[in-house]
């Protein structure tokens, strides 16, 4: 789109604003207690909203809401050599 073009589909005439893509899970291999890791991810953020999901296989997801809040658990594995991948 161009800039001074418009979303057809608005209703109000408003351009398209940019949506902001949510950022990719966490997933975190190698889990043996469950609560440590939610002890852990808690510390790291304070305030920060998630959402965990228990995988097969020992491996946890971690959903986070924020780019922000996905960079600084992803820094914290690689601190502390944990088994992770984002996909």
């Amino acid at each position: 789109m161009l800039k001074n073009e418009t979303n057809e589909d608005s209703i109000d005439g408003n351009p398209r604003s940019n949506k902001i893509h949510k950022p990719p899970p966490v997933i975190v291999r190698g889990v043996i207690n469950y609560r440590e890791l939610i002890k852990r991810v808690t510390h790291i953020d304070g305030d920060e909203q998630y959402c965990t999901k228990c995988l097969a296989y020992n491996a946890t997801k971690v959903n986070c809401v924020t780019p922000e809040t996905c960079r600084k658990k992803v820094r914290y594995c690689e601190e502390n050599n944990i088994l992770y991948c984002t996909g």
